[in-house]
């Protein structure tokens, strides 16, 4: 456990009495699963579980203390709480699934609480909050994993309401710098209506492959997008024909690092409204706090 001075200042509910003194709490909160922080208080503690509890302040001296898990067994070296490292986190499980506690610095003294499931996304969520965003650009969603051809991407937005428009997606790996597969949706008149896929080792515009298949999108239209892969090909869902697109060796799609709507960010002409992105490989959902 992790002891400083500190106090709450952003709850959710005002959490539950210790049934101890403070060392009795101390040892209460490492044996809970799902315990976040406690409270020092004249008699004991105050315990904080992980949905009920958002930032506390630090200080140097004070009356009040504060304590949360460490993932650590030995005492760390640096300058407490974070010795030194951008953030800390800590994973417990209450033997069905894995909840993980991250906490971060956001100012001097205010650390922040970030509580997570370990659920990964099998598909778009029927209850999904809509992006909304209209026409995004750089629009980088990171990859905490391999792009491996277990997985799906998924996308979901509106067409473009005027024509002379495109927009792409890129699955963009920032270490090498290059695109494994590189997808350029357009639709810039009636007559010129498909979309490209292509791999990409030294530009976007300098593709080493490319293929073109006719897709035709109506203004404003709904869709929605769909990519998985085998070891050598990906597998693009659009308009609910699977189009088939070989890859490259030597630009593998699992590095991955980034899907990018939009990486030109061509403001006059990629245009699309992005309502969701995401994929299998998404499997830290951040827990839904509710107030008691």
């Amino acid at each position: 456990m992790i002891v400083i001075f500190g106090s709450v200042t952003d709850q959710e509910n005002s959490g539950k009495k210790g049934t101890g003194d403070w060392e009795t709490c101390l040892e209460e909160c490492l044996e809970t699963w799902n315990c976040a922080l406690i409270s020092q208080t004249p008699t004991g503690c105050i315990i904080y579980s992980m949905n009920e509890i958002k930032s506390i302040e630090t200080s140097d001296e004070g009356d009040e203390k504060v304590a949360f898990k460490s993932n650590s067994e030995t005492c760390s070296t640096g300058i407490p709480p974070l010795f030194g490292e951008i953030s800390s986190s800590i994973i417990e499980t209450n033997g069905v699934d894995f909840y993980r506690t991250e906490i971060t610095e956001s100012s001097e003294n205010i650390l922040n609480f970030n509580f997570t499931i370990h659920k990964c996304t099998k598909d778009i969520p029927k209850d999904y909050t809509p992006l909304d965003l209209v026409n995004p650009m750089k629009y980088f969603y990171p990859l905490t994993s391999p792009f491996t051809p277990e997985e799906t991407f998924f996308m979901r937005g509106k067409i473009s309401e005027t024509l002379y428009w495109r927009f792409t997606i890129s699955f963009y790996n920032r270490n090498a710098d290059n695109w494994p597969l590189y997808i350029r949706v357009q639709n810039e008149s009636p007559l010129y209506n498909v979309t490209q896929f292509q791999v990409c080792e030294t530009g976007e515009e300098d593709y080493t492959i490319s293929e073109s298949v006719d897709t035709y999108y109506e203004l404003n239209e709904e869709f929605e997008i769909r990519v998985s892969s085998s070891d050598t090909q990906a597998f693009i869902t659009l308009k609910d024909t699977v189009f088939t697109f070989n890859l490259l060796d030597y630009i593998p799609l699992p590095d991955t690092t980034d899907f990018v709507i939009n990486w030109s960010a061509y403001y006059g002409i990629e245009k699309v409204t992005l309502d969701y992105i995401g994929w299998t490989g998404n499997c830290w959902v951040r827990l839904k706090i509710i107030a008691t």
